[in-house]
């Protein structure tokens, strides 16, 4: 079963369940304040036991690795990356342009423009 995450919307997290491609649940969880940090795990972990799941049935990840919120496209392939390297599961993105180094496979986050995360240094 893949779980797939998607947060590259800074107003909501999206999760989704699939067997063969096939989407058997989906969640989206409104999000407050750009809070998808605080969130995420919990929201995975209640979305799973909604569903009579535990993690033990998840056997890949597949994570939205492109555009959107800078923050919450980070937030989502870290998380896919971390979930995938400590369970042991592949990971793949959207657009899998993937890292491989030895036994690790890693997504590597696709940003389509620069981050809004303070002035310029140009304007500085």
């Amino acid at each position: 079963m893949t779980l797939y995450i998607d947060t590259t919307n800074p107003k909501k997290i999206i999760l989704v369940l699939k067997k063969n491609q096939k989407e058997l649940f989906r969640h989206e969880e409104a999000v407050v304040n750009k809070r998808q940090a605080e969130k995420l795990l919990i929201v995975m972990d209640k979305f799973l036991k909604d569903n009579g799941l535990t993690w033990g049935r998840i056997t890949d990840l597949e994570v939205n690795n492109v555009g959107g919120s800078f923050t919450g496209l980070r937030l989502g392939v870290l998380t896919a990356n971390t979930l995938a390297f400590i369970l042991g599961l592949p990971v793949k993105g959207l657009d899998d342009q993937s890292l491989n180094r030895q036994d690790i496979k890693i997504v590597k986050p696709l940003y389509d423009r620069e981050p809004d995360i303070g002035p310029s240094k140009i304007d500085i």
